[in-house]
């Protein structure tokens, strides 16, 4: 019998904190709630389970918790960071073993030995020269020694062109002139020439100002190493031809590699892509990117060390993060030799060094590039006995057909800890094994009540999380003024951030006295398996992880209910124990995602005040709060118990607010955002306005920032004094759409340049009438014919640059593109965008028509700007000053006097 206290009426709830023998975990049975202290008759009873003792002193301690995810998070950074080969030397004694130091060499002769190779400038000419003369000796090599069982070719190649693309949201044309692209075949002597071949890609050209070791003179390392081994004496010919591809283009948006794609005879040979790429320093080199199904699976089979972590795949997909690569002109289903299947490869870590001046390939750590190289070759061999395998379709001219392929097609597959690569069969079997446990909850909906207090609990648990530690990082950088300082320090990031994520997810369950342990498990399970059921919809990465939650929770769930008498050493280790697959899964995705958010937001964009201010604080308080419940929502529901008395509760968030404040004080009084290590990314341009309305605005300097710290806190307090006026984004149009991450600018003063790259003659733009012809019209019947006017525009920068041009009025067609990008604006001023880059003299005029309506011609207007990379003695007056830790992007810009008919 249960006996009440004296004198005390107590309501019968199995939630009850005073009482032993209450239900701890929830039955959903609304029949427990009533006001009779006579225990009711045996049948009628509920099994109840488990039960605690006074002052919630029964549960999963949330410092265990707390350690148990920690170790296995420690395991994971190890997996990431160390868990790599040694590397081979360049004097081992094996010749026949990819080398990282061979690999290497090549990066630091581009690097160091001649630097930064930007197209457009000298620096680009030796880079060329220098992979076509490796690249050349390796193919006289094999053809010397391999003749009998190889064909080894090789083809300069230069292409010219344009095509329509879309980056960073933004839909334009992307022009290109004299180009380069250095291509090797290596074929299996038996191949016929129209064998379908495996492509591997990298490029061998910078953005502005970056020496690129890692982005991506490594990975041309990567492919001349690969290419020596495969053409030894003695090493087995490829089943199918692979093809290298070193393209000189991919920092102009992809430009090389649709002169490749669009114009190179070989290219319609291609069955698929092995694209090799770099974001930082650090490895691992993570697959986030696949297309066709087939290709990540051979790659996740084949590849000694995989890694595929599926939240990168989710952000480069899902959230438009500011990353493309060659990849996206190789899988453009537009284009006629297009739409391959194949997999994106990029090094993702240490982005601090990314596009900066800091990249150099002495900053690669040890190990990576062995790993890297040994991935890359062996999935190149078994793509090559893919294709062997395959049969091929054709098309009634007899070229090769393809089905169509899409990102997210293939089954579900991830690696575990770098060690091994999963695949969950077919996609039918990776839909069933996602579907599963929201299946299970929907069987079990006789406990509806439980499912729903627990569901509700679950459901505020994941947005309190995402709201609370975003909601105080944007806080603190708003009332303090200095945003990001937690920047290139995890440590103090982790300090400040998980304190209120951890609260935020614990806290819905434990102030809710009438959710047990089994209630809030229930809601757990059922919200987890919802998301992974609508990944699985979606075909996103991160499903798989959701459906291992949710399976560990309801067996864990299942386990505690069987076990009613379950004593404190029950209640610390079984939690653990049965959910520990799901935190094995979550711990490196955990890992991987934290520290490449915490590095990309040096390169997320700028906005205006003040909501520039506090964007990037609020996106690592809510990507921190999204990892603390992936890491913790199966374990949250069994750690509430434990913290839910008064005293326990108290302690609990006076240490949660006490290591808050003290990170919180801590980063704004003695943390500084940034260092030589983790440089500040800034844009200094010397731009010449031919539309200047004053001579104040005629010649000024543009500074931008690609960050959240304002772009004048980085200049000199000579420099912040005369700052002219805040920046627009029409300022930057001579980078456009990277515009559109340099919201957040100042203006200052200047004098013309001294040596202008053009010279003596300014650069100019016009327009003139080509010929009148009659076009039908869709909207009319086919009988009639509307007339319409082609007009040429030409631009003549005087120098290769970077061009970027602003076309407004009603065009219905132009030469730059198939079809024509989105228009912005209103319909009266529709606005569309084109690129234009080159090397050489033939790059200084790019022509291309337009075509409008008759009448229509005076409606048309054009702006343009051209940015030629590369210091000046005027930009060098304000880069001298920065501090060590700016890694500056200095060009001196032209904008066209505005051009009409």
């Amino acid at each position: 019998d249960i006996h009440p206290r004296p004198g005390v009426m107590r309501r019968r709830n199995g939630s009850s904190d005073d009482t032993r023998g209450r239900n701890i975990g929830g039955d959903g049975d609304d029949d427990d709630d009533d006001w009779t202290m006579r225990p009711k008759p045996m049948a009628d009873r509920r099994f109840k389970v488990p039960s605690r003792g006074k002052g919630g002193t029964v549960g999963l301690h949330p410092l265990l918790a707390l350690w148990w995810v920690a170790t296995l998070t420690a395991l994971a950074r190890w997996s990431v960071l160390f868990n790599v080969p040694a590397p081979v030397s360049f004097n081992a004694a094996d010749q026949s073993r990819f080398s990282e130091e061979r690999a290497l060499m090549h990066a630091r002769e581009l690097a160091e030995g001649i630097g930064p190779r930007v197209v457009a400038t000298p620096g680009i000419d030796p880079a060329e020269s220098y992979v076509a003369d490796r690249a050349r000796e390796l193919v006289e090599e094999a053809s010397a020694a391999r003749a009998d069982d190889m064909d080894v070719d090789i083809s300069i190649h230069r292409p010219t062109g344009s095509f329509r693309l879309n980056f960073l949201n933004n839909d334009i044309a992307n022009a290109y002139t004299n180009l380069t692209n250095v291509v090797v075949r290596v074929a299996p002597k038996s191949a016929p020439s129209d064998a379908r071949s495996v492509l591997l890609n990298a490029h061998f050209d910078t953005t502005l100002g970056s020496p690129g070791g890692a982005d991506c003179a490594s990975c041309v390392g990567i492919l001349l190493e690969i290419l020596r081994v495969m053409t030894l004496p003695g090493s087995p010919p490829p089943a199918a031809p692979i093809l290298f591809l070193f393209n000189g283009g991919e920092e102009t948006f992809m430009q090389a590699a649709h002169g490749f794609v669009a114009h190179h005879p070989w290219a319609k040979t291609v069955g698929a892509v092995i694209n090799v790429e770099a974001t930082g320093t650090s490895g691992p080199d993570v697959l986030f990117r696949e297309t066709g199904g087939w290709p990540a699976e051979v790659y996740m089979r084949t590849a000694p060390r995989p890694t595929a972590t599926a939240s990168i795949r989710d952000l480069i997909r899902f959230a438009n993060l500011p990353v493309d690569t060659d990849f996206s002109v190789f899988r453009d289903p537009t284009l006629p030799n297009g739409n391959l299947p194949g997999v994106d490869i990029a090094s993702m870590l240490d982005g601090y060094s990314y596009h900066t001046d800091r990249d150099f390939a002495n900053r690669i750590r040890r190990g990576t590039i062995q790993a890297y190289g040994e991935n890359v070759q062996e999935s190149m061999f078994a793509f090559a006995r893919e294709l062997q395998l395959m049969p091929v379709a054709k098309r009634a001219d007899g070229t090769s057909a393809m089905d169509a392929v899409r990102p997210g097609s293939g089954t579900t597959f991830f690696d575990l800890y770098g060690a091994l690569g999963v695949t969950l069969g077919s996609r039918t079997v990776a839909m069933v094994t996602q579907f599963a446990p929201l299946l299970a909850c929907v069987i079990d909906i006789s406990r509806g009540v439980s499912y729903r207090r627990g569901t509700v609990a679950a459901a505020k648990s994941w947005g309190l999380a995402a709201a609370l530690p975003a909601a105080l990082g944007a806080s603190r950088a708003i009332v303090t003024g200095r945003p990001l300082v937690w920047f290139g320090k995890p440590l103090v990031t982790l300090a400040f951030y998980l304190p209120p994520s951890l609260t935020a997810v614990l806290m819905p369950y434990v102030r809710d006295r009438n959710i047990g342990a089994i209630d809030g498990a229930r809601g757990a399970a059922l919200i987890t398996a919802f998301v992974a059921a609508v990944a699985d919809l979606f075909s996103a990465a991160s499903g798989y992880l959701f459906a291992a939650w949710s399976v560990c929770i309801i067996t864990t769930s299942l386990v505690v209910e069987a076990m009613p008498t379950l004593n404190q050493v029950g209640w610390a280790t079984i939690p653990l124990l049965f959910t520990a697959p799901a935190v094995f899964l979550a711990a490196p995705v955990s890992y991987v995602t934290f520290t490449l958010i915490s590095e990309k937001v040096g390169i997320a964009g700028s906005e205006p005040w003040p909501f520039g201010l506090l964007i990037s604080d609020a996106v690592m308080g809510l990507a921190t709060g999204l990892i603390t419940s992936l890491s913790f929502c199966g374990l949250a529901p069994f750690m509430a118990t434990r913290v839910r008395s008064t005293r326990s509760m108290r302690r609990a968030r006076f240490a949660m607010f006490f290591i808050w404040t003290i990170a919180a004080v801590t980063m704004t009084l003695g943390c500084e955002p940034y260092s030589t290590f983790t440089p500040k990314r800034l844009a200094i341009l010397h731009q010449h306005d031919a539309n200047a309305a004053n001579a104040d605005e005629a010649v000024t300097f543009l500074v931008g920032a690609f960050d959240s710290v304002p772009a004048a806190n980085a200049l000199q307090t000579l420099h912040r004094a005369s700052v002219l006026r805040p920046t627009t984004r029409e300022d930057f149009g001579s980078m456009h759409p990277v515009t559109q991450l340099l919201g957040e600018g100042v203006v200052l003063p200047s004098s013309r340049a001294k040596s202008p790259p053009w010279g003596e003659i300014y650069p100019s733009l016009r327009m003139s009438v080509l010929e009148e012809t009659e076009e039908e019209d869709e909207d009319i019947a086919k009988s009639e014919t509307s007339p319409s006017v082609r007009i040429e525009v030409e631009m003549n920068s005087r120098h290769p640059a970077w061009s970027c041009m602003r076309v407004e009025g009603p065009i219905v067609a132009w030469s730059l593109s198939e079809g024509l990008p989105t228009a912005t604006g209103a319909a009266a001023t529709q606005r569309r965008w084109a690129r234009h880059a080159g090397n050489g003299e033939a790059s200084q005029v790019w022509k291309f028509w337009v075509e409008v309506r008759a009448g229509d011609e005076s409606k048309l207007k054009l702006d343009a700007w051209s940015l030629y990379p590369g210091e000046s003695e005027e930009t060098r007056e304000i880069s001298d000053g920065l501090a060590a830790y700016i890694s500056p992007i200095v060009g001196t810009t032209y904008r066209y006097e505005t051009c009409r008919i």
